[in-house]
C-alpha cells in the first residue's frame, strides 16, 4: 500500500485518541528525511505524481527544517522538469531558493531554464551564484561555460571548462567542451591535443571524431580530417549528412576541388540528394570539367524535375554544345518554376529567333521588356524579330529605343538605317550612316 494511504489511516486513528496519546503517537510518523528518500525513489521510478506527494508531506511537516523544505521544493521542481513543465519547475526552484538561499543546485537548474527562455543575464546570474556556492561542482561550471560559449564569451568559457577539467580530469564532457572552445578561438593545435587525449580513452564517440576532423581541416591536414569523417559516416549512419554539409561549405567558399571530394564521399555513403549532385556539378563546372558537370546536372533533374536552377545550368551547357532542342526544353523547365528569370527568358527568345519562330521570340522579348530595365540589346533583338516577321513600323520603333538607350553603339544605328531603307526613308538612312562615322573613326 502506498504511504499516503497509510498516512490517511494513521490520521484517522490519531483523531480517535486523546491529545496526549496523539502527541506520543506522532513520533511514529515518517520523518522529513524518510519522506525525502521516498520522494527521490519515486522520482527515479518516474512516478512523478507520487514523488510530489511525498515532498508535499515534508512541506506540511512542522518538524522539517528550512533546508529540508528547500530540498523538497527542489525535488518537486525536478519532477516538473522531467515532464517538460518548465514554468512549474521554475516556480519550485524559486521556492527552494527562498527557503534556503544557499541551495546551489536550485540556482543551477533555474539558471538553465532562464537560458532556455532567452534571459541570458538572469541565467548567468543564477549559474554564477551556483558556482560561488559550490566551486568544485563540475556540472555548475559546465552549464555556465556552455552559456558563455554560446554567447561567444570565449575567454570566460575557457576559464570555466579548465576549472571543470582541473576538478574532474577524467570526465569526457569538460575536455570536449574545452576543445570546442579552443576551436572557436582558432587554436586548432591545442584543440587537437585535447581531442586526441579523449579519443585514446573514449574511442567510439562520434562527436569527438567530428571535432577532431574540424581541427585537422583548420590545420590543413585534409587527409586526416577526411579519415575521421569517413569513420563517423561509415560507423554512424545518422551522420552521413556531414560530407554533404562540408562539401556545400567548401563550394560556397570557392574551394571547388575539396567540394568535389566531400560531395563524392557523400554520394558513396548513400546521400544521393539533388542538392549533392547540383553542388558537385557546379564545382565541376568551376573546374572546367563540363562533361562531368553535365552528367551531375542531368542526375539532379532526374531526381527532382522541379530543380529549376539545375535546368538553367544544363541549358547553358547544351547551348555551348549547340544542342538547340535540349537547351530549349531545359529553358522551358526553368521558366515553369521561375517565370521571372529574365536571363532564361532572353536566352529562349534568342533560340526561337534563331529557328525563325519570330512570333514566339517577340513574345519572350516583350515579357523581358515589360519587366522593366531592359538594356538596348533586347530592343535591338526584338526589332530584328519584328523585321523578320515583316512588321517594319514596330521594328523601327524598337530600333529608336535601342539608339536612345545606347547612343554610342554602332549596331543600333546600322539596324535603324537598314530599317529606314526598307521603309523608303532615304534621308533617315543617310543620317544614321553619317552618325556611324565618328563612332568608328573618331571626331
Amino acid at each position: 500500500m502506498r504511504r499516503p494511504i497509510r498516512l490517511l489511516a494513521i490520521c484517522s486513528v490519531l483523531a480517535s485518541m486523546s491529545p496526549a496519546d496523539a502527541v506520543f503517537a506522532l513520533s511514529a510518523l515518517p520523518s522529513p528525511t524518510e519522506s525525502l528518500k521516498d520522494c527521490t525513489l519515486a522520482a527515479a521510478k518516474k512516478r512523478y505524481g507520487e514523488a510530489r506527494e511525498y515532498c508535499g508531506n515534508v512541506l506540511k511537516n512542522k518538524r522539517a527544517s528550512s533546508k529540508q523544505k528547500a530540498k523538497a521544493h527542489f525535488l518537486i521542481g525536478n519532477s516538473y522538469k522531467s515532464q517538460n513543465r518548465f514554468d512549474s519547475a521554475y516556480r519550485s526552484y524559486s521556492r527552494a531558493i527562498a527557503s534556503d538561499g544557499g541551495h546551489a543546485p536550485a540556482y543551477n537548474n533555474r539558471g538553465a531554464i532562464e537560458y532556455k527562455r532567452g534571459n541570458t543575464k538572469r541565467a548567468l546570474r543564477d549559474l554564477s551564484r551556483a558556482v560561488r556556492l559550490s566551486p568544485k561542482k563540475r556540472l555548475f561550471r559546465l552549464n555556465r561555460g556552455r552559456v558563455y560559449l554560446e554567447e561567444k564569451l570565449l575567454e570566460k568559457a575557457l576559464k570555466d571548462f579548465k576549472s571543470a577539467v582541473k576538478y574532474h580530469p577524467k570526465y569526457v564532457e569538460p575536455r570536449f567542451l574545452l576543445a570546442r572552445t579552443y576551436l572557436a578561438m582558432k587554436k586548432p593545435k591545442i584543440a587537437l591535443a585535447e581531442l586526441n587525449w579523449l579519443i585514446k580513452r573514449k574511442s567510439g564517440i562520434a562527436k569527438l571524431y567530428i571535432r577532431r576532423a574540424e581541427a585537422h581541416f583548420m590545420l590543413g591536414n585534409i587527409e586526416e580530417g577526411h579519415g575521421d569523417m569517413t569513420w563517423v559516416t561509415e560507423t554512424k549512419p545518422e551522420y552521413r549528412f556531414l560530407f554533404e554539409e562540408s562539401g556545400v561549405g567548401y563550394f560556397l567558399r570557392g574551394k571547388y576541388r575539396r567540394a568535389i571530394t566531400d560531395l563524392t564521399r557523400a554520394l558513396k555513403t548513400g546521400s544521393k540528394k539533388p542538392k549533392v549532385y547540383f553542388h558537385r556539378a557546379r564545382s565541376f563546372e568551376a573546374e572546367g570539367e563540363t562533361a562531368k558537370a553535365k552528367a551531375d546536372y542531368q542526375e539532379t533533374v532526374k531526381l527532382d524535375d522541379g530543380h529549376h536552377r539545375a535546368h538553367y545550368r544544363l541549358a547553358q551547357i547544351y547551348l555551348k554544345a549547340n544542342e538547340i532542342d535540349k537547351a530549349e526544353k531545359s529553358l522551358d523547365q526553368t521558366l515553369v518554376g521561375m517565370p521571372m528569370h529574365q536571363e532564361a527568358r532572353l536566352r529562349r527568345a534568342d533560340l526561337r529567333a534563331l529557328t525563325d519562330r519570330n512570333a514566339l521570340a517577340i513574345e519572350d522579348y516583350s515579357l523581358v521588356i515589360d519587366y522593366g530595365g531592359a538594356p538596348a540589346v533586347v530592343y535591338r533583338k526584338r526589332a530584328a524579330a519584328y523585321e523578320a516577321a515583316g512588321e517594319l513600323d514596330k521594328a523601327y520603333a524598337d530600333a529608336d529605343q535601342a539608339v536612345d538607350r545606347a547612343p554610342k553603339d554602332g549596331e543600333n544605328y546600322r539596324l535603324r538605317a537598314r530599317l529606314a531603307l526598307k521603309r523608303g526613308e532615304i534621308v533617315a538612312m543617310f543620317s544614321d550612316y553619317v552618325k556611324l562615322v565618328p563612332l568608328f573613326f573618331g571626331d
